[in-house]
């Protein structure tokens, strides 16, 4: 199975399950409070890879505005009900390596629990590649 098999298939679930790690858990909190504590007040944010929205729910009231993308629609459609109240969110199904969005269009790019190196190799530099480029010159890429 594929990693794209895998969160097509609704595997993300699993990742939500309360029986998670102890160590798993340490790492999504590290995570969380590096992203709160670098992500600037009112920025625009594109969130590669969303899944259900786990950073999108933390930053929401941070950014002024939040663009989620992730290429399995089952669990776009997921995050969608989760995040449904956020008026300064979007999400769009789409990969990573080839986004719709103009060039310069975000303060911060991030893809984050790794979503990057879950990719295939041959989608990693096109991805980095498009991360550059719709992030402004003055922003961030953030990856974890």
């Amino acid at each position: 199975m594929t990693v794209k098999d895998f969160y097509i298939s609704n595997g993300v679930r699993i990742l939500q399950s309360s029986k998670m790690p102890a160590k798993l858990k340490e790492y999504f909190d590290a995570e969380n409070s590096f992203l709160l504590g670098n992500i600037e007040k009112g920025s625009s944010l594109l969130d590669i890879g969303c899944g259900l929205g786990k950073h999108i729910s933390l930053l929401a009231g941070r950014c002024g505005k939040i663009v989620g993308i992730d290429f399995s629609e089952s669990t776009l459609d997921e995050a969608k009900k989760r995040l449904s109240g956020l008026g300064n969110v979007e999400l769009f199904l789409e990969s990573g390596d080839k986004t719709h969005f103009p060039g310069e269009s975000f303060d911060f790019v991030i893809c984050m629990w790794n979503t990057f190196g879950n990719m295939p190799g041959k989608t990693q530099l096109p991805a980095l590649k498009e991360m550059s480029r719709v992030v402004k010159k003055t922003g961030r890429i953030i990856l974890s």
